[in-house]
């Protein structure tokens, strides 16, 4: 089994709670199931110790962006990975032709608190979407999937498996060392 996890998050953050989990994810997979990253160029500091991205100064952002949705799409249409899981809630590759997807849901604060992220009404859109047309969902907690089961009763309970993060930080006397050495 493969599983192509796109270039979203990493492309988003250079370090963080969400591309943590999916770093974790792919290095943590081997023995288990083979996986694939989508995307060329990255400055996310869990996704460089495990990928060489290209070089990032060479292009603009906006063009990175561009370059990074491209590759994704050519190898989710290519269709060869067994489930692709987004790594955040673009709908880019819906309208294209791909195997079964799985996404991570980590909360529904914009969602219960609205008022606050009222800026974020694409994001909490893309999210519902993208949870009706998974094949399946993984909630990081049962509050989360309580919370998903709550706001959106259409989604079938057994559509969502609660999953809990796990973690591989070595403890040492400095405290956590976040970073990949």
């Amino acid at each position: 089994m493969k599983i192509l996890y796109d270039h979203q998050i990493f492309e988003m953050h250079k370090i963080g709670g969400i591309s943590r989990y999916f770093y974790e994810l792919i290095k943590n997979s081997d023995g288990l199931y083979d996986t694939e990253t989508s995307g060329v160029f990255f400055e996310n500091e869990y996704l460089k110790s495990i990928k060489t991205p290209k070089n990032p100064k060479k292009i603009r952002f906006h063009s990175k962006r561009h370059y990074n949705k491209k590759d994704s799409l050519k190898k989710i249409i290519k269709c060869e990975y067994s489930v692709l899981h987004p790594t955040y809630y673009d709908l880019y590759y819906l309208e294209q032709k791909h195997n079964p997807f799985v996404i991570t849901i980590h909360d529904m604060v914009p969602e219960i608190f609205l008022r606050y992220y009222y800026n974020n009404l694409d994001l909490i859109y893309n999210k519902r979407i993208l949870m009706e047309k998974a094949d399946k969902i993984i909630a990081v907690s049962n509050n989360t999937k309580k919370d998903i089961l709550n706001i959106y009763p259409e989604i079938p309970d057994d559509k969502i498996s609660v999953i809990y993060h796990g973690q591989s930080f070595p403890l040492h006397s400095g405290g956590l060392n976040t970073i990949p050495q």
